[in-house]
């Protein structure tokens, strides 16, 4: 369509119906004002983990797809070896 809201309904339709959350009518105001305000992958993943009932299956699916975002958004931090970071003449001996 002109306006590409059907492939927003489509989605929204889809989510609502895998994740099957307590409040319905919470989820799909929520998935509407998010999708208005264009926030980022991460931040749907989060928004739909807090929707949506531990006891479902697709709580480990958007669980699993929200580490995974987070994986590429931030990269893993080697730990630095104590004094790695001074002048070598300061090392101890």
């Amino acid at each position: 369509d002109r306006y590409g809201v059907t492939a927003y309904v489509k989605d929204m339709v889809t989510v609502l119906l895998e994740n099957r959350p307590e409040k319905p009518l919470e989820f799909i105001s929520d998935y509407l004002s998010n999708a208005l305000q264009g926030n980022s992958p991460l931040m749907r993943a989060c928004r739909y983990i807090r929707l949506t009932p531990r006891n479902r299956p697709p709580f480990m699916d958007n669980l699993t797809s929200a580490y995974m975002i987070l994986c590429r958004s931030f990269p893993p931090v080697m730990p630095v070896a104590a004094g790695a970071n001074k002048p070598a003449e300061t090392l101890p001996a």
